[in-house]
């Protein structure tokens, strides 16, 4: 019988100081994240949102890390892609935790949401992460075809050199053709060809 483990359990606990000044200037994590839950009405607008996201990169990685723990268990695709923008929005600080909750193999609507910010990150914060091809690589290797779309998105937020030799060993062994059709197009948007 297969044993169900917790990717939780073994993370570490954030837990706040009496000494952490950056922490008491912080914005409540759990009360912004109401906010992404409810982007509608002045949160909808694209200055809402840009708004919000402001509040969630002060906050930082400290911030990426509770909001992916967070939604680990979440499967409304709705919430996940509000999350995916905003940790897109975090940008660098927030990869080691994308990275770290993309190795221990989430739910497959949380990697699609985790591959999704990388994919919608500056590259240039990217690229540095020799960490992100892995996970990349894994998403590619997925059963889940929509885990495999989004890690042929996210190939852009990795080095050009790597992301097109991972997309033409990805190619060889698709069989889905729309998912070929789109790793084609990726692979011509990173080459330039």
């Amino acid at each position: 019988m297969p044993v169900c483990v917790d990717p939780t359990a073994a993370l570490p606990k954030i837990e706040k100081t009496q000494d952490d000044t950056a922490a008491h200037n912080t914005p409540n994590p759990e009360f912004l994240f109401r906010a992404i839950e409810q982007w509608d009405g002045p949160y909808a607008s694209a200055r809402g949102v840009l708004a919000e996201s402001e509040k969630w990169r002060a906050i930082g990685g400290r911030g990426a890390e509770w909001l992916i723990r967070r939604t680990a268990d979440e499967t409304d695709l709705e919430i996940l892609s509000r999350v995916a923008t905003v940790l897109s929005e975090i940008g660098a600080p927030g990869i080691p935790e994308i990275i770290k909750w993309l190795k221990i193999k989430s739910s497959e609507e949380h990697q699609c949401a985790l591959l999704q910010a990388l994919a919608w990150m500056d590259p240039a914060e990217t690229a540095f992460e020799a960490e992100a091809v892995k996970v990349v690589r894994g998403g590619l290797e997925s059963p889940s075809c929509d885990v495999r779309e989004k890690a042929i998105s996210a190939a852009k937020a990795i080095p050009a050199i790597e992301a097109r030799n991972l997309l033409k060993e990805y190619l060889l062994n698709e069989k889905h053709s729309a998912l070929k059709t789109l790793a084609e197009e990726a692979l011509r948007d990173i080459t330039g060809e």
